[in-house]
């Protein structure tokens, strides 16, 4: 998914060490098994554009 990768890159951007712990604490409850990681096995992303509804979420 290439998360550690991003997680990486958003890191070096960080303004100050608040923000970079707010990053690795949500980036461990997406990917850690004992998190999101064993629950959730797709996240989707949009651009924002496109409306409507998303199946299955607007069955």
């Amino acid at each position: 998914m290439g998360a550690p990768i991003r997680l990486h890159r958003l890191l070096q951007g960080a303004k100050d060490d608040g923000t970079r712990e707010r990053l690795r604490k949500g980036a461990a409850r997406l990917m850690d098994l004992l998190g999101m990681g064993k629950q959730y096995k797709v996240m989707g992303v949009t651009s924002g554009e496109k409306q409507g509804q998303v199946y299955p979420f607007g069955v």
